[in-house]
């Protein structure tokens, strides 16, 4: 892994999460992550206090800082994009260790990032790939074949371009990750684009090349990486230069080879295509699948809620009906508090029922939408 990628320490020095470098002084990382070092909750919405300290190691480069909250929107932000924190650094980076490269969060396309498996092992590498946008600045990933996917620890760091993406992919930094189901093998990470918006801090850079006009360039749009780079060699110029004696045997040559080279294009795309087809069904399959288990979930939390209401109104008409003949064993007690905290638990259980209606409806669009997803797949 790069030198930009710093490891946040709780007050134990336990290493509890990752952040990226943006300037010398300047990290960005997820909330919860600062939150679980200064030992707040990690769902925690309130902003930390400005003396509050956040000790980071940058194992690469060895160098250990201290910093502040400098910009923040807590994990529980429903506006938006949510979950991010930038912290100042108390003391600034030399410039010998280089800051994180941010490009537009390209979809499809695998990522990296690093994860501790206990307080002294070495950085391991985590994969996945980048998937649909699931709203408010997140894009959903998923493990990438066999390559060990996210886990905890890996929260605040960078999703770093997989090296073998892209020609001159270099350590460009795609995301940050937010969030990870080890069970189901899905996650969030926050969209580089986003973490632009939502702070000025962070910058993306423009990785277009004026002066290398015959390398692949890397845009800020989705399909650059899968462009073709053809390159004349200098063989190749030299051959044209000796006139035209093989003329006619170097076009035999030629159209040889452009005849090879669209037939394994065509070949390559087909094999493409067949894997893309297998990960797409395979990803909406689980949305499908999510949904459903979703929607059985509320189904029951609306059913429990139905017979505690039901429950509550016979226990209040048989109160009732015996009302003389009730004995409170608290003498200091009444009927009339009984039936104020009756009314209070049967307006909890109409709550609870109303908002598991409100999830089955919601839920219900998104098995919608992963079906109509997962029929166009094979299109």
């Amino acid at each position: 892994m790069t030198m930009f990628l710093g490891v946040i320490l709780d007050q134990d020095q336990n290493r509890i999460g990752l952040a990226t470098l943006i300037s010398e002084d300047m990290v960005v990382t997820a909330a919860h992550v600062v939150n679980q070092a200064l030992g707040r909750t990690s769902d925690s919405d309130e902003r930390p206090a400005p003396t509050a300290i956040v000790r980071l190691n940058f194992p690469n480069s060895g160098h250990d800082r201290k910093g502040n909250v400098k910009r923040w929107i807590g994990p529980g932000q429903l506006d938006g994009v949510s979950d991010i924190c930038v912290l100042q650094l108390t003391t600034p980076l030399p410039e010998s260790v280089k800051t994180a490269r941010l490009i537009s969060t390209p979809a499809g396309l695998r990522f990296r990032a690093g994860y501790f498996s206990g307080p002294k092992s070495p950085m391991n590498l985590a994969y996945g790939r980048i998937m649909d946008d699931a709203g408010g600045g997140y894009k959903q990933v998923i493990a990438d074949n066999d390559h060990p996917f996210l886990r905890p620890g890996t929260s605040g760091g960078p999703a770093i371009l997989d090296k073998d993406e892209a020609e001159n992919s270099g350590d460009y930094v795609i995301g940050l990750v937010a969030r990870a189901n080890l069970e189901e093998n899905t996650g969030h990470i926050i969209t580089t684009n986003a973490l632009a918006e939502a702070f000025s801090e962070i910058k993306l850079v423009n990785t277009e090349s004026k002066n290398r006009p015959e390398e692949a360039r890397l845009e800020n749009n989705e399909n650059w990486p899968n462009m073709p780079v053809f390159r004349l060699t200098e063989t190749v110029r030299n051959t044209i230069r000796q006139g035209t004696a093989r003329f006619h045997s170097m076009i035999v040559v030629a159209t040889a080879v452009l005849a090879s080279v669209l037939i394994a294009s065509h070949i390559a795309a087909q094999q493409t295509k067949r894997i893309d087809g297998l990960k797409c069904r395979q990803f909406h399959q689980q949305g499908v699948s999510l949904a459903t288990a979703t929607i059985a979930l509320h189904e029951r939390e609306v059913q429990a809620a139905h017979k505690a209401g039901a429950s509550i109104l016979h226990f209040r008409i048989l109160l009732e009906r015996f009302k003389d003949e009730v004995q409170l064993r608290n003498p200091s007690s009444n009927l009339e508090g009984l039936n104020q905290e009756l009314d209070r638990l049967l307006t909890n259980a109409e709550g609870d029922r109303n908002d598991a209606q409100r999830s089955i409806v919601e839920a219900q669009r998104n098995l919608s939408t992963s079906k109509e997803k997962l029929d166009q797949c094979d299109d």
